[in-house]
């Protein structure tokens, strides 16, 4: 009887192992497939492979110094020379507005955010984004209209009004800021969320009695 049960156990092992073999040479050739099959209304993208990875993040991070240091018109041609390889991953287009920004190029920033809106139209970052060019260029309701939008999208993500919290600080509206995390609080119904953000802004601000309300 011990024999029995042993020589089924091994069998049902065997068995085991050749489902999921099988299952892996399934998934294997289905993914070969879909990576083949022409990608209709959306971006291509390739990724690296694991001999090419550390080539391709390299040159990322050779663009992001290059941006950094004053050279954008560099980073964009490096940039383009990537797409052309692996596609136009979500890395590299937020990458080549970067650059463009850095040149205060609003309109090449604006072309290419408007491209993303028309594949992703509910990805709120991209309002974000769009909102930060609509500021730069003295179109504040529209930016707001746009901010607005991002938060409509993903209203239960702290992500979202601290990047609209930050579009507005990074072009100068501080009480938008402030208003935005506020809000943010009685929508969760939480009085101490964003309390280390807001005290870092009433200390900017030189108002360390509200600074110190925020902290404790």
């Amino acid at each position: 009887l011990r024999r029995i049960i042993h020589i089924k156990r091994k069998v049902f092992q065997l068995m085991k192992k050749s489902i999921i073999i099988t299952l892996f040479f399934i998934l294997f050739f289905s993914f070969c497939i879909a990576s083949s099959a022409p990608q209709t209304g959306r971006y291509r993208v390739v990724s690296p492979s694991i001999q090419e990875g550390d080539k391709y993040h390299l040159n990322v991070e050779l663009a992001r110094e290059l941006i950094r240091a004053g050279k954008a018109d560099e980073a964009i041609k490096l940039i383009n020379q990537l797409m052309d390889v692996y596609g136009h991953s979500w890395e590299l287009r937020t990458l080549l507005k970067e650059a463009y920004l850095s040149i205060k190029q609003y309109d090449k920033v604006e072309e290419l955010i408007t491209k993303d809106l028309a594949q992703e139209p509910k990805n709120w970052k991209l309002y974000c984004q769009l909102a930060n060019v609509y500021l730069k260029t003295e179109r504040e309701e529209e930016a707001k209209l746009n901010l607005d939008k991002a938060i409509q999208l993903a209203p239960d993500r702290k992500q979202t009004h601290r990047e609209v919290a930050s579009v507005y600080l990074r072009n100068g509206l501080t009480s938008e800021a402030m208003d935005t995390y506020k809000q943010a609080r009685m929508k969760m119904d939480d009085p101490s969320v964003f309390s280390l953000e807001l005290a870092s802004i009433y200390e900017a601000l030189f108002d360390y009695k509200q600074a110190i309300d925020e902290y404790f």
